[in-house]
């Protein structure tokens, strides 16, 4: 997994077909053991995503050395609860401003500054209730790309059929 394989903002899958690699070098890390994973390049920019999502059985889970793969104290929180929290426009507001670097195209958070970030407590029946709504709202999401995929692959067997190239 590459950033481009994280959709901005929601962490859903993008494109994995196409990263699929047999040799593992110095800038690919294993994300297979962790709960959630959190992009310090352009951490602003929302790149977080559960590792139960994007597992599949016939390949490990490998991605970019900007990746932080970590493990969730799931009787504290959720990891699912914790992902859309580093979602949430407020911390994508706070994490610009711990970006550093030596270049602006490639900000990052540092890993310090990241794990002294303070994480709500959020009481069970808050955490079930709000658990509840992102879960319905993300079975929206995936229904309505579905739809558009779709009708994607339409237009694409139609342009097909005339010869045009997209």
């Amino acid at each position: 997994l590459d950033i481009a394989n994280v959709e901005s903002k929601t962490g859903f899958a993008i494109n994995l077909e196409d990263n699929i690699v047999s040799n593992i070098g110095s800038d690919k890390t294993y994300l297979e053991d962790a709960d959630l994973v959190f992009s310090k390049l352009n951490s602003h920019m929302g790149y977080v995503f559960l590792t139960e999502e994007y597992k599949n059985k016939q390949y490990p889970l490998i991605g970019s050395t900007e990746f932080w793969g970590l493990n969730i104290k799931k009787d504290v929180i959720e990891p699912k609860l914790l992902k859309y929290l580093l979602l949430h426009k407020e911390f994508l507001h706070v994490a610009q401003f711990l970006r550093t670097g030596k270049s602006q195209s490639h900000p990052r958070i540092q890993r310090d500054d990241f794990l002294n970030l303070e994480v709500p407590i959020i009481s069970n029946d808050v955490a079930e209730n709000l658990l509840e709504n992102i879960i319905a709202i993300e079975k929206e999401i995936i229904h309505k790309k579905n739809k558009v995929m779709a009708l994607q692959d339409i237009i694409d067997n139609v342009l097909q059929e005339y010869g045009v190239k997209t």
